[in-house]
């Protein structure tokens, strides 16, 4: 019985093992797709993406062990406060994308055109010059994108918009029509950017105290944070060699220096050399000082010390106006945009308030001062000598034949993901000139070239030089 059994059910397993074979896969497949399981992407490598090499830390170094605490960026007007309400601007609305069809410009830009489409909407059209590109001519100079993700993602937008599908084979003189919710708010207000110039006038000198200059310099990233990274050269030691630089030249001239950053290994030696230390020994100069293991605590740290420093000067006599911020950075932007750029803060960007939340910031003796307000006067007249500073320095940087952005290489904002963006550092900044330099693009093959140069460096670096004693 049990051999008959048996038989029976290996005649069985005979028949359905095929069946089986096919359909258990199938099962577990199905499991998993149910279970909302993809299959994995193919990873990528990019050359910003890639970890540099971590030399030895110094004795006095602290490497990041437990992860840094939740900090959280405070913006805020309390309506508590009568005196913040009568002081503070509100800042303008902005054109709300739905509403863009209805604006009626007033004063249009160089070579921009307007018209309503077949379905009644209106349009910006523009018609490409002999040897301009779709990325630069039309994307960065008339939306305000600079980003490499976001032009090149709005770029096939305009494209597709106009029924073109390859960016490289547009005849010269083509219209390029753009829909309004793509422009630049200051192209919809009725502010022209401007056509690229060959040259703009000296630097101007400006009525000031003789008293000295005080000059904070601040080197963007740093510690765990190297910024953009692109064929072995680090952004954060790129500009900490520019600051010493700049440094150096300033003290020679009887400037009083002050500076956010140090390098335990660097030093504040300038490297001779045509290569730069690449290391991760960087500090905020607090107090205590703040080893940089979180970019956003080393940010906020920065604001109070420069608010610190802002305070104590101002206590011990010396003139606001006498006052300089200058940031230093590089970008990683779109490859077709090449030269310097300087951000100012704009009233219309700032808050009322600042304050950084988390209790790492009771540690510091400078992020105890809590909030940070701004008045609508203080906002308005930082505004106002910003740009006119930085106006000078790109004028300062053509004098020394320094490339530099080639439509609006002085701006308070740039876009994105849709929104306006001013760095932090110089956007809650109370000093009265306060500027961030970006020296060049490191996705720009020509940038790339020139600021590896140590004598490029510090030609850039004498031109700043110049320019700041020029405001004495």
């Amino acid at each position: 019985m049990l051999n008959q059994t048996g038989n029976f059910l290996k005649r069985i397993l005979h028949k359905i093992s095929p069946l089986l074979i096919f359909f258990v896969p199938l099962a577990l497949a199905m499991e998993q797709w149910a279970c909302g399981a993809k299959p994995l992407p193919r990873p990528t490598y990019t050359e910003s993406e890639h970890r540099r090499r971590l030399y030895p830390l110094s004795s006095e170094s602290k490497p990041r062990q437990t992860p840094a605490p939740k900090t959280v960026l405070i913006e805020k007007t309390p309506s508590s406060s009568k005196v913040a309400e009568r002081e503070v601007k509100p800042p303008p609305a902005r054109v709300a994308a739905n509403d863009r069809t209805q604006v009626t410009i007033t004063l249009a830009p160089p070579d921009l055109t307007f018209q309503n489409n077949a379905a009644g909407e209106r349009e910006a059209v523009y018609r490409l010059k002999k040897g301009e590109a779709l990325y630069s001519a039309v994307v960065v100079r008339f939306t305000g994108r600079v980003d490499a993700d976001e032009v090149n993602a709005l770029a096939q937008k305009i494209l597709a918009y106009n029924g073109i599908r390859d960016a490289t084979k547009i005849a010269d003189g083509t219209p390029i029509r753009i829909p309004l919710r793509y422009l630049d708010d200051e192209i919809l207000s009725g502010k022209m950017p401007p056509a690229p110039r060959p040259a703009l006038p000296a630097a101007r000198p400006r009525q000031q105290s003789r008293q000295a200059l005080h000059v904070i310099l601040d080197a963007g990233h740093g510690g765990s944070d190297p910024g953009t990274m692109m064929r072995g050269w680090v952004e954060d030691e790129i500009a900490y060699d520019l600051m010493l630089r700049i440094k150096q030249g300033l003290q020679n001239r009887g400037v009083k220096v002050y500076s956010t950053v140090h390098d335990k290994q660097t030093g504040d030696q300038v490297n001779s050399g045509s290569t730069l230390a690449n290391n991760r020994d960087e500090y905020v100069k607090v107090t205590p000082e703040y080893y940089m293991e979180d970019s956003r605590v080393a940010l906020n740290l920065r604001i109070y010390l420069v608010e610190d420093l802002y305070r104590w000067m101002r206590q011990r006599g010396i003139p606001a106006e006498n006052i300089i911020l200058l940031s230093i950075h590089l970008d990683h932007l779109h490859p077709s945009l090449g030269g310097a750029m300087v951000y100012f803060p704009g009233a219309a960007e700032r808050s009322s308030h600042y304050q950084a939340s988390g209790r790492i910031y009771r540690n510091y003796k400078e992020s105890r001062i809590g909030t940070i307000a701004f008045t609508r006067r203080e906002n308005d007249a930082a505004e106002t000598a910003s740009e006119n500073f930085a106006d000078d320095l790109i004028a300062g940087f053509r004098q020394a034949q320094i490339p530099v952005h080639a439509y609006k290489p002085v701006r308070s904002y740039v876009y994105r993901h849709d929104h306006k963006w001013t760095p932090g550092i110089i956007r809650y900044s109370r000093v009265p000139v306060s500027v961030l330099l970006e020296a060049a693009n490191l996705s720009n093959r020509d940038d790339l070239w020139r600021i590896r140069s140590a004598a490029f460096r510090q030609r850039m670096a004498e031109a700043v030089v110049r320019t700041i004693m020029k405001q004495d």
